[in-house]
């Protein structure tokens, strides 16, 4: 994780932390935790429902909201964009993906934090990597990050049923 990433997520989970709001990282960032992935290019944050306008509150002072091109893909009830120091921040709140004719929705709560990283002696929360395994096998061409995921759960949790 690059230095300026760094430091944005370590700014981000100080203030989500301080208020209160129930959060975690995934993606890329949590791949990374867990050695799956070198590249991180932003930070992905899911949050619950209950909390996605205080984040967009805390959010908002810290860097730019910005607009995301709509993606049929994604029939997400929250998603937001920000720009905070150069490093592009996703927050989503009731994802849902629509593939096949079908949705897949992921509600996040607190039961959805899987673990905790420490960055630079700030707490990180980080989404269950069993629930971006599931995320992964129904987002189009995140199959390779699917299976990287499924062989780690399975080297690490042998008992696991994919």
């Amino acid at each position: 994780m690059g230095d300026r990433l760094r430091d944005v997520l370590k700014r981000v989970a100080k203030l989500l932390n301080n208020g209160g709001i129930t959060w975690a990282v995934g993606a890329s960032v949590m791949l990374n935790h867990y050695g799956l992935v070198e590249e991180t290019g932003d930070i992905d944050i899911m949050v619950s429902m209950e909390d996605i306008q205080r984040l967009d509150s805390i959010l908002s002072k810290l860097g730019e909201r910005v607009v995301g091109v709509p993606d049929e893909t994604y029939k997400t009830k929250y998603f937001y964009e920000y720009m905070i120091d150069g490093v592009e921040v996703d927050v989503m709140a009731g994802l849902c993906v629509h593939r096949e004719g079908r949705d897949h929705s992921f509600p996040f709560n607190r039961d959805s934090i899987g673990e905790w990283m420490e960055v630079d002696g700030v707490e990180v929360p980080l989404a269950k990597l069993e629930e971006w395994y599931e995320i992964y096998k129904v987002l189009p061409g995140r199959e390779r990050k699917a299976e990287a995921i499924g062989k780690y759960l399975d080297s690490h949790h042998p008992r696991r049923k994919s």
